[in-house]
């Protein structure tokens, strides 16, 4: 039986062209807690691919800190996760 995907990638199906990008940032869970280090793995338009430092639990929506003094951020909404990667959306203002 034939895939009708076969040929294509994975990434080849997604909307937006994910760039690869291996840059420190941080994840903000709520206001109390400390922010945790993360690696930016890659990103998109819409999205961007996590490498967390730990496998702790993650809240369905987060803040992703891109500045170390968080005047840059995104609102991001977790789509999946396979141990300590995860894959989130960013969420409209």
């Amino acid at each position: 039986m034939a895939n009708s995907n076969s040929g294509r990638s994975r990434t080849e199906m997604r909307k937006k062209r994910r760039q690869p990008l291996h840059y420190g940032a941080n994840i903000l869970t709520d206001a109390d807690a400390p922010p945790r280090p993360c690696r930016i793995a890659d990103v998109s338009e819409s999205g961007v691919q996590v490498i967390l430092q730990t496998e702790d639990e993650l809240p369905p929506r987060f803040t992703l800190l891109l500045a170390a003094t968080g005047g840059a951020s995104r609102r991001c909404r977790l789509v999946w996760r396979r141990g300590s990667v995860v894959g989130a959306v960013f969420e409209q203002d």
